[in-house]
């Protein structure tokens, strides 16, 4: 066993929450609008890493694929390509995705209702 690493993870952004490895290796990265989404991002890994890691396993394969109830189009011509992900308790993020450069950007997160 070596320590350390160069995986797929580590050209995104975002990172994937911590925990078990992904099943299959990523097609997607996924990264941070800008510096307040990426900090919003890693509040929302402590608080809902357990689902988050699920979701985030979703967006690097799949990403304009719904996902019952929880990952979704927006609706409405003033967010077409915009996409939501209902992680849990009130927390969600809304993205976008490039599919010429292969990236999900991350636009809004928001920990809570309120």
């Amino acid at each position: 066993m070596t320590e350390g690493g160069t995986g797929p993870r580590d050209t995104a952004v975002l990172p994937r929450p911590t925990g078990v490895p992904p099943d299959a290796p990523p097609h997607y990265s996924v990264h941070a609008g800008d510096k307040g989404v990426a900090k919003q991002w890693r509040d929302l890994t402590v608080s809902h890493g357990g689902k988050l890691r699920e979701y985030y396993d979703h967006l690097t394969q799949t990403p304009t694929k719904q996902l019952g109830e929880r990952i979704f189009p927006m609706k409405g011509k003033q967010y077409a390509g915009v996409w939501e992900c209902e992680v849990g308790g009130g927390a969600r993020f809304f993205y976008v995705v490039d599919e010429e450069r292969k990236r999900v950007i991350v636009k809004v997160v928001s920990t809570s209702h309120g």
